[in-house]
């Protein structure tokens, strides 16, 4: 499924699955506010395992909040519709919902690796940072020249005494060469 998700809407009073990480109920109520409590209940029947995402007109705030108290996932405006971040929120809804029912199995492993990868990420990369400069500073200081060549034959990087043997003032002027 792309982008615009317009055509996937189903007409007021009425509701539709979606085929997205295992399935969004997508319910367009009909314009009666008297009648949301229930249709949100009806679709939540009816979409099984499936989260319900209200589609309204028009952002109100007591439509929206009628709609979650009934137990709807989210609420999306029509004209959120036609923007693609919609399905990244569509899929963030189908995860809260497994969390939040306790029907999670592999998603919630998931979302827990995700959650520690993401955690972990600004150590691993304060270390590689640490690492390479750890490099640097041994190369750069290294009596002897060194001299860093891709495998197409081009000169990545020389230390400050391979540049003298090179006889270049510049060890940074024979990158690229």
């Amino acid at each position: 499924m792309q982008g615009d998700l317009t055509n996937a809407v189903p007409p007021p009073g009425t509701g539709a699955p979606l085929p997205i990480d295992g399935g969004v109920y997508l319910l367009r109520p009909s314009a009666g506010a008297g009648s949301l409590l229930e249709e949100v209940r009806k679709a939540i029947a009816v979409a099984g395992d499936a989260p319900v995402v209200v589609v309204t007109p028009a952002w109100d705030q007591e439509t929206v909040s009628l709609a979650l108290r009934a137990g709807a996932e989210d609420c999306l405006e029509e004209s959120e519709l036609h923007d693609p971040s919609t399905l990244r929120r569509l899929s963030t809804a189908v995860v809260r919902h497994r969390i939040r029912t306790g029907a999670v199995g592999e998603s919630r492993r998931l979302w827990d690796h995700l959650a520690r990868d993401i955690e972990g990420q600004p150590a691993a990369s304060g270390a590689l940072r640490a690492s390479g400069q750890q490099l640097r500073a041994i190369l750069e200081n290294e009596p002897e020249g060194v001299l860093t060549v891709a495998a197409d034959g081009t000169i990545i990087a020389v230390n400050h005494s391979g540049a003298r043997l090179l006889e270049v003032e510049d060890p940074a002027a024979l990158a690229g060469h």
